[in-house]
């Protein structure tokens, strides 16, 4: 990936610190927010908004900065420094994901808007080691970037144990930010947390008698997932989000996985089966591995308009579950 040039990003941030002089005043910091009472807080994207959703109930205001974009795709818009800068805190993902270009946003904005970084808070224990492969050439080797990597995975939000250390975390920050409402943030984290230990015990159940405890999963996103299932995804189609591999990272694949026998693959609704992930179905079949499936495992990245709602990562986390436990024998 190639180095974005300084005046590139400088004509950004110009443009993005316009759109906040001139649509911002003190009195209107952000039309995009409702005038209605409570803390404006603001979630980086589908997975984080709908944990604080959850937590924060309709003692606060909950938007969502990258809607329909993901963490891997976003594109400078000043809509997004009006959110930013009228809201009262904004919870990320962090570990790298969204990192810089909050950042870029931050920049842009007049006042000092607190942002919590949820997976920055995890345990070490409880984060796995492998950052982002999207600057590495076919070869394995680092090339250049204009983002930030950590040193460990940032799919933090597919993982139920690492959901549950984040609703924690926002219900401590909420209470500290909002004392008057302590209370009713405590119990709906009790409640949420709740739920999300039930889709974990599950999970777990749908896949504890599975002889098969392997799959590909499209980009590698699903490590948390996987763990928490008793599961694994040593495979990836796509090491960079939304770019195809060469030929040559093809083929290793396909050697790979006809070595370990893994038959089962995952896809992503926001790509579609039409991609290389086919290409690596059909190869599987010709090197005689039998029954191989391609199967729908959404990483909870964007979501479809209209069908966001507080009960929307629960019952995407089961749809993955259940497609999982009908594919792996």
């Amino acid at each position: 990936m190639s180095r974005r040039p300084i005046a590139a990003a400088f004509f950004v941030v110009s443009a993005l610190l316009t759109a906040v002089t001139v649509g911002c005043s003190p009195a209107d910091q952000s039309p995009a927010w409702p005038a209605k009472p409570g803390l404006k807080v603001l979630a980086s994207f589908a997975p984080i908004q709908c944990l604080v959703m959850n937590v924060a109930g309709d003692d606060a205001n909950v938007q969502v900065l990258f809607g329909d974009e993901g963490p891997h795709h976003i594109k400078d818009n000043p809509g997004h420094v009006k959110l930013f800068a009228g809201a009262d805190v904004v919870y990320t993902n962090g570990l790298g994901l969204e990192t810089r270009n909050v950042k870029t946003i931050q920049k842009a904005t007049s006042k000092q808007v607190p942002v919590v970084a949820l997976g920055d808070l995890l345990p070490e224990n409880m984060r796995l080691m492998g950052g982002c492969d999207c600057c590495k050439d076919e070869d394995g080797k680092e090339g250049e970037h204009d983002h930030e990597h950590g040193d460990f995975d940032p799919h933090v939000w597919l993982g139920i144990d690492q959901a549950v250390k984040m609703v924690e975390a926002i219900r401590d920050d909420l209470q500290k930010r909002d004392p008057a409402h302590a209370d009713n943030y405590a119990t709906r984290a009790t409640a949420y947390i709740a739920k999300l230990n039930n889709v974990k015990a599950d999970g777990q159940a749908m896949m504890k008698d599975k002889s098969e405890k392997q799959f590909i999963s499209f980009h590698d996103s699903l490590s948390y997932f996987a763990k928490n299932f008793g599961l694994k995804a040593p495979e990836v189609i796509q090491l960079v989000p939304g770019q195809e591999p060469t030929q040559k990272q093809l083929t290793s694949l396909m050697d790979r996985c006809e070595k370990k026998k893994i038959r089962v693959i995952a896809i992503e609704p926001q790509y579609g089966s039409g991609t290389s992930a086919k290409a690596v179905a059909d190869a599987l079949k010709v090197k005689g591995l039998s029954d191989v499936q391609m199967i729908v495992v959404d990483p909870l990245e964007t979501t479809a308009e209209g069908e966001f709602n507080a009960g929307w990562y629960e019952a995407k986390m089961r749809a993955n579950l259940e497609a999982l436990a009908k594919a792996l024998k």
